[in-house]
Formats: structure tokens, C-alpha cells, sequence
């Protein structure tokens, strides 16, 4: 049974949508469900066969009440991190998981969401900030993305 907290919903989605990551389908790369998760693990437990390493994990989110109070929109941040390792050229194996991400958010902006009230209306992408390099071999990025949908006040 399908989780009735939207945050979870919208969280889910995102780890499945990222899970689907596959050259065959013009991707860069080929994504295993384990190296895709909501947990973190520590540095030094990531090992290469779990690369590329993505986690998703909820920010802050704010509201904005319409209609008397009743109807609620709400805009969710969500981060996504990633890690990749190139001894040759870790920015650009880097960029290419961006890049993987990035259109893998961008096909379902409703984050699969279709039951009512609970519907995620928009998926935006926000920042994405890197390591610059600092944590060589490895590669680091942080994207964040803010997923807009909207409940009714005593659904929240």
C-alpha cells in the first residue's frame, strides 16, 4: 500500500525515477537499485562497486494558504547528492551524472502523483553546487530541487 504521507510519496518517486538510470535508454550511466538510497552512508563504507552513489534526502518546505486557509501549496526541497570516481577525469565523469539526473527529474515533473488533492503539480530544479574538485579521485555534487504540490490543511 502506497505510503499516505506526500513527503514520502514525492521521496520514493524520486529514488525510483533515479533507480531507472540506464545507458540503454541514453543515459551515461547504468544506475543499481542499491547505489540509489535515502540513507547516507559513512565515506569510507562507499565502495567502487556502489558508484556512481546517489542519495536523496528532504530539505525544508514552506507553505502558502489559499482559500480561506483550507488549500495548502506546498513547495518541498529535496537534495539529491551524488558521487562518482575517475582517476583521470573525475569532473567530467561528474557532469555526466549531472546530466543523468538532471533528465531523469525532468520526466515526470508530477512526481507520479495523481491522487487528488495530494497531486505534485511542478518539479523544478534549483542549484546544483560541486566539490571543485576537492575530494579527487572521488567527484561530489549536491542538486537541490523543489517539488510544489498541494493538500488540503488538515491533510498535511
Amino acid at each position: 500500500m502506497a505510503d499516505t504521507i506526500p513527503r514520502n510519496n514525492i521521496l520514493d518517486n524520486i529514488v525510483e525515477t533515479l533507480q531507472a538510470i540506464d545507458s540503454r535508454d541514453g543515459y551515461n550511466f547504468d544506475i543499481r537499485n542499491e547505489s540509489v538510497t535515502r540513507m547516507l552512508k559513512p565515506w569510507s563504507e562507499i565502495t567502487m562497486s556502489d558508484l556512481p552513489y546517489l542519495i536523496v534526502s528532504d530539505g525544508s518546505e514552506s507553505y502558502n494558504y489559499t482559500g480561506m486557509g483550507k488549500r495548502v501549496t506546498n513547495f518541498f526541497t529535496v537534495i539529491i547528492r551524488g558521487i562518482v570516481e575517475d582517476n583521470s577525469n573525475p569532473s567530467e565523469e561528474l557532469n555526466k551524472l549531472i546530466a543523468d539526473v538532471k533528465k531523469a527529474i525532468l520526466i515526470d515533473l508530477t512526481r507520479g502523483t495523481t491522487n487528488g488533492e495530494r497531486n505534485a503539480s511542478n518539479t523544478m530544479l534549483i542549484r546544483t553546487d560541486t566539490d571543485q574538485g576537492m575530494a579527487s579521485p572521488r567527484a561530489v555534487f549536491e542538486m537541490e530541487i523543489q517539488v510544489t504540490y498541494h493538500t488540503l490543511d488538515s491533510n498535511r
